[in-house]
Order: C-alpha cells, then sequence, then structure tokens
C-alpha cells in the first residue's frame, strides 16, 4: 500500500514540475512530518512448523480405590503329587462279630415306689446299639432310662410296670435279645 502511495506522489510531482520549474526545485530539509495513523491489519500468515513436545507436567494423585471385581474362574485341577512314603504297619484291629450278651437277663423283684434297675451286657465289633421294650405295653413314659451301658432304669415304680421287658442288641452283622420278668410288690394292690 506505502509503495503505492509513493508511486502516485512521484506522479503528481511529474506533473507540476512540468509546467513550471520554479516550484519543482529541491529546497531545504524540512521538519519530518507526524506519524501517519497505523495501517489497518494485515492477514494472519501460515502456521509454522509444530515446535517440539514440551516436558512432562507433574504425576497426578491417586484416585480412589475401586470396588471389588468379580470372583475369577477356577483354575485347572493341577497334577497329581508324588506319592508320599509308606506307612508304618498298624497294629491287628480286632475282628467285628455279631452281637452276644455277655450275662444272662434276670429277674427283679422291687417295691412300688423304688427304682428298678435291669442289666444287659452286650458285646459286639462294631458295638451294638442296646433297645428296650416292654412285652404287650410301653415303657414308662418320662421314668425310664436307657443308660450307654445298656442297663434300664425306671424310677418311681408302679404297679403297672410289672411285666415282661425285653433288651435287643444290634449291630450291622446281625441282633440278639433276651427278657426277664420285673415284679412290682405293692401294699395296698388288688390280686
Amino acid at each position: 500500500m506505502q509503495r503505492l502511495i509513493r508511486e502516485e506522489l512521484s506522479q503528481l510531482q511529474d506533473q507540476i514540475c512540468s509546467k513550471d520549474h520554479l516550484l519543482c526545485q529541491a529546497g531545504a530539509k524540512g521538519n519530518s512530518g507526524r506519524r501517519g495513523r497505523p495501517g489497518l491489519r494485515g492477514r494472519p500468515g501460515r502456521p509454522g512448523p509444530q515446535g517440539p513436545p514440551g516436558k512432562h507436567g507433574p504425576v497426578g494423585r491417586h484416585g480412589p480405590i475401586g470396588s471389588k471385581g468379580d470372583k475369577g474362574v477356577p483354575g485347572d485341577i493341577g497334577p497329581p503329587g508324588p506319592r508320599g512314603p509308606q506307612g508304618v504297619k498298624g497294629e491287628r484291629g480286632m475282628s467285628i462279630s455279631a452281637p452276644y450278651l455277655r450275662e444272662p437277663l434276670s429277674g427283679l423283684t422291687v417295691n412300688e415306689g423304688q427304682t428298678a434297675f435291669l442289666k444287659c451286657t452286650a458285646d459286639a465289633h462294631p458295638s451294638p446299639r442296646v433297645t428296650w421294650s416292654k412285652m404287650n405295653s410301653t415303657l414308662p413314659v418320662e421314668r425310664h432310662v436307657v443308660e450307654s451301658s445298656g442297663a434300664l432304669i425306671v424310677e418311681n415304680v408302679k404297679s403297672e410296670d410289672d411285666g415282661v421287658y425285653i433288651c435287643r442288641a444290634e449291630n450291622l452283622l446281625g441282633s440278639v435279645s433276651a427278657s426277664a420278668k420285673l415284679t412290682v410288690q405293692c401294699e395296698f394292690c388288688l390280686s
């Protein structure tokens, strides 16, 4: 733009100087004029080449701990381990046997109000389970106990407890049973 203005001024000077030569003589240099207003802003230039990457910023803080994930799928079964050494030979075990009574059952006579104790000693391997029943009736409710030894205890005996009691011992190899008579004596019983 400045170049254009200079060319215009040079042509104008040539026109004036060709008519009257007196006006075109160079005079003493004058004072500098005032500075003109800045021109219009030019169009932006092309972007320059990309610069090198900047420095890394500081490391940020750790975030909060996340929630627990789902349980994983179980892994494959590993190969069997090496065989261990052979153990010491154990003692000879008991031979298995069906139950048998070590002594026969014997009858018992008690007075009314006393405690009756009927003994049933059975043996076997594996250990037998001993149960008691009363022939043609049931055992006295809440007054009888079968001990771990197999004995039957009847407390506070009454006249209706008189009768035949059966002991049965059994395991997986068989069973054995025996009976004994319990006689209850009472002062005021009617015969």
